[in-house]
């Protein structure tokens, strides 16, 4: 693990999707749970383990991705619209001429 700037302690790890696992911290030689966890368990012993759910992230509703698709359409007219008017521009300038 390591320590951010935050001062929050991190590690990534690769987890099969889809499965629940169990752990705890060990810190200062004391075991901790994580309450940020997805969920707890207890043990025959009374301690707890902290849960955490692998999962991917949920998809985007097919409205809010017609929506995406619709802005980015947008923004590319927009920037066809830039480029031919820059181009057109360009076209009016004067030329400058070699004076022989």
């Amino acid at each position: 693990m390591q320590q951010e700037r935050d001062g929050a302690w991190r590690a990534i790890v690769d987890l099969p999707i889809g499965q629940l696992y169990e752990f705890y911290y060990v810190v200062d030689g004391e075991r901790q749970t994580d309450y940020q966890a997805d969920g707890f368990v207890s043990n025959i012993s009374g301690t707890q383990k902290s849960i955490i759910h692998a999962a991917l992230p949920q998809h985007r509703p097919q409205k809010e991705q017609d929506r995406h698709k619709e802005l980015l359409h947008r923004k590319a007219t927009m920037l066809r619209q830039k480029v031919a008017d820059r181009t057109r521009n360009k076209a009016h300038l004067p030329q400058s001429r070699a004076i022989a």
